[in-house]
């Protein structure tokens, strides 16, 4: 990584963003030691993960779906729970 972070290619992305732009605009480059499992697509999974638990948790806590397993004896799928989509709202 630390090839990358040389004044030539910060000048050059300097030029190309002002340019496209159309202002000037400045790049600074910051070097930090990476924890290994702290990438941004680590991150981000994690987050989907939570998401994703969070939502099939306030999925059993819905009363009806708890009267439901209650009454059948049954389980959920956590499998099928998902988001309703704009037409299952309405």
């Amino acid at each position: 990584m630390q090839s990358l972070l040389t004044d030539a290619n910060r000048r050059l992305l300097e030029d190309r963003i002002s340019a496209w732009l159309g202002h000037p605009f400045s790049v600074a480059f910051e070097v930090a030691e990476a924890e290994a499992g702290s990438t941004v697509a680590d991150e981000e999974r994690e987050r989907a993960a939570a998401a994703r638990r969070e939502l099939i948790e306030r999925f059993k806590r819905d009363p009806v779906v708890k009267e439901i397993v209650r009454v059948f004896n049954g389980t959920v799928d956590e499998a099928s729970v998902r988001e309703l989509t704009a037409d299952e709202k309405n």
